[in-house]
């Protein structure tokens, strides 16, 4: 299918310890484990915000309850033992298309926003800004601590600024 497996645990709390030190994209868990069962295991790692790694569960639990208390704790998937291979890799590949489609939105949501910063920028470099630009900025921008102070002048008397074509002057805009 293209993908491997990144580690395995014996159990939940071992599991644990492997998600606070590195992330992963599926974890495929077992109902039934040793100290901490897959819907203590899945609770936990919500709860606690450890990762948003999605969960398939496999169990021979045909009891609605194991399912139920699975999907109200953020469970993708509940497949039944015994496994079947193409069941399980209808279900992974779904879930791998669910991420894929999540990941195009958000790359697309976060274009969109650069778009829009870089327009109030401009606005405000070409000096047409208003308020709503100032305080769409002030809102959106993400510095990250470091920057404390940043000053952009465009003399637009400057001989150099006069003397560029009109792309040119709209590209050192």
């Amino acid at each position: 299918e293209g993908y491997y497996i990144a580690a395995e645990a014996s159990n939940g709390y071992r599991a644990i310890q492997l998600l606070e030190h590195e992330e992963f994209d599926l974890i495929i868990s077992d109902i039934k484990m040793p100290q901490m069962d897959g819907i203590e295991f899945l609770s936990y790692v919500r709860t606690n915000k450890i990762s948003n790694a999605r969960f398939i569960f496999l169990s021979g639990y045909y009891d609605f309850q194991y399912a139920k208390n699975a999907i109200l704790n953020g469970c993708c998937d509940y497949v039944l033992k015994p496994i079947q291979k193409d069941e399980l890799l209808l279900t992974i590949r779904r879930i791998i298309e669910e991420c894929r489609e999540e990941s195009r939105s958000y790359k697309q949501k976060k274009d969109v926003e650069n778009i829009t910063i870089k327009q109030h920028l401009k606005a405000i470099i070409l000096g047409r800004h208003d308020e709503d630009s100032l305080r769409y900025l002030h809102e959106n921008m993400k510095f990250d601590g470091k920057l404390a102070y940043f000053h952009i002048e465009i003399s637009l008397n400057d001989e150099r600024f006069n003397g560029l074509s009109k792309e040119r002057k709209k590209e050192t805009q």
